[in-house]
């Protein structure tokens, strides 16, 4: 009686710690962002303001030191572009879903800072990720091992996208609650979620998936001709409908072009990317994973600019295929064909289109299917393990967070 008092005692604890967490990474990505960013301004602010003595006035100070070193890469060349100015059809902006910009540039309109309202956006979200996932886990696991699931999910070392401007934190949340709602068997309620996922990034239209998959196992009159079942099946619509609106949107009025259908490549690359990618990608003859695999390989032997990018993105994705083998047995089925089908699409994207730099945001992209880190727990049973994995990826996580702001490797 007296164990089972202290249990009940021990959960809003358990409840609360990965939000303890949170602020903590949180704390600690704009510390080393700071301290990286001494070696490495990239922002004018930055330039302009020293780190040490602190200056007036304090707001620049403060923008300065914990808000601009955050900002590299899609944030601060792409992101901020659009929040500012609004899409371009000519500098890669438009190959970006709007949600993430669009949302942050609201908060501009009642006069916060742009690369403010981005963070802030992003931190919320980000947060709203890991709450909605912890509710998740719990339908598989105690609430106790939920706990760990999110604690483990967030020390992940490419859990720091989580903590920069970023749109995989938007992604993250509404795909969350796609899940969520899934299985609370809120069909319609889950489809509008995927449907904001799908606003947000474009991998947004595999929810489709899980949300099939849950809707086929429910029960078997789903599985009949009748009007619940039909009504039910139609909840998977929005998905699809927002990247199709979104697509047409993009051709029609912000690049004002008709994709080029004489060649297949091209005309994919124009209906999931954009007609005018710039340098980000451009189209290739097919070639197998493994070929894409050895080329980044043979570039970082020959090219040592891209080493670090390429052991961290091709390290990074291997550990998620490793977690994913590991974990498969455990995963619900709809989480197991979803996070197989996000690891797969990551890699065989550069089947067919090709960047300067070898497979870019690699990693990041494998982190989308996050559901195998429900399961990850049943691997890590004996707290010494537990213990291990904090330790040795919160390194990894800081160590991603200083290369990230020094521009070493493509979030």
């Amino acid at each position: 009686m007296n164990h089972t008092n202290e249990k009940e005692r021990l959960e809003p604890f358990r409840q609360i710690v990965p939000i303890i967490l949170w602020f903590i990474l949180g704390l600690l990505t704009c510390l080393v962002a700071a301290k990286a960013s001494i070696l490495y301004p990239a922002s004018a602010l930055e330039k302009q303001i020293p780190i040490w003595p602190p200056s007036q006035p304090w707001m620049e100070y403060f923008q300065r030191t914990f808000i601009h070193p955050l900002f590299r890469w899609d944030a601060l060349y792409h992101f901020l572009n659009i929040t500012t100015v609004g899409y371009n059809p000519v500098n890669g902006t438009s190959a970006f879903y709007p949600l993430f910009p669009l949302t942050a540039k609201l908060l501009t309109f009642i006069g916060l800072d742009p690369f403010i309202s981005l963070l802030f956006v992003s931190y919320l979200a980000g947060l709203g990720f890991i709450l909605v996932f912890e509710r998740l886990a719990r339908f598989d696991l105690s609430m106790q091992q939920a706990s760990w699931s999110v604690i483990l999910l967030l020390l992940f070392p490419i859990s720091m996208l989580l903590f920069i401007p970023y749109l995989d934190s938007f992604f993250l949340f509404f795909a969350a609650l796609t899940l969520y709602f899934a299985r609370q068997k809120r069909w319609w309620v889950a489809g509008l979620a995927g449907m904001m996922a799908t606003f947000a990034k474009q991998p947004g239209i595999f929810l489709v998936i899980p949300l099939a998959v849950e809707l086929w196992l429910d029960c078997p009159e789903n599985r009949r001709w009748s009007w619940q079942a039909l009504k039910n099946w139609i909840s998977v619509g929005p998905i699809p409908l927002a990247m199709a609106t979104w697509t047409l949107y993009r051709i029609l009025v912000i690049e004002k072009t008709i994709p080029d259908m004489s060649n297949l490549q091209k005309f994919i690359l124009a209906l999931l990317v954009s007609s005018n990618p710039g340098n980000m990608v451009v189209t290739r003859r097919f070639t197998w994973p493994w070929q894409v695999i050895i080329e980044a390989i043979n570039a970082a032997i020959k090219t040592p600019l891209v080493r670090l990018h390429v052991l961290f993105n091709l390290g990074g994705y291997c550990i998620m295929v490793f977690l994913l083998i590991l974990t498969w047995k455990y995963l619900r089925p709809s989480h197991r064909i979803y996070a197989l089908t996000l690891v797969v699409f990551s890699l065989l994207d550069f089947s067919f289109n090709v960047c300067a730099i070898p497979i870019p945001s690699l990693f990041r992209h494998a982190y989308l299917g996050f559901p195998i880190f429900i399961a990850v727990p049943h691997l890590l049973e004996k707290k010494w393990s537990k213990m291990i994995y904090a330790a040795s990826s919160l390194v990894f996580f800081l160590i991603l967070v200083y290369a990230y702001v020094m521009e070493g490797w493509i979030v």
